[in-house]
Order: C-alpha cells, then structure tokens, then sequence
C-alpha cells in the first residue's frame, strides 16, 4: 500500500502474490482483505502461517 500525493495505489509483493497464486488462494476478496489491512497478512487465517511468517 503506497500513497502519493494524488491518492493512493496498490504495490503487490509479486513474490506473495506468486505463492498464493500457487496455492490457489488468490483472490479478489483476498485482495480486499489485504487492502483493508493496510497491506498487513498477519491477521489473515486463509493464508497458512507459514507464508505469514515469510512476508
């Protein structure tokens, strides 16, 4: 999550979003989670601990 001085936009760890991708758990509601987080993955139970603990 980035914000400039005319908005906001997304950045997307793309090394992230190749392993949830991997593990067919990419989404639009998983990316909604993630946006309402404030980009955080800590507080997501979807996503395995593992993948947490990396990113």
């Amino acid at each position: 999550f980035a914000t400039i001085s005319s908005g906001e936009y997304v950045v997307v760890n793309k090394h992230l979003l190749h392993d949830l991708t991997e593990m067919g758990l990419w989404s639009p509601s998983l990316k909604n989670k993630i946006i309402y987080d404030n980009g955080s993955i800590y507080k997501i139970p979807e996503i395995p601990a593992d993948v947490r603990s990396i990113y």
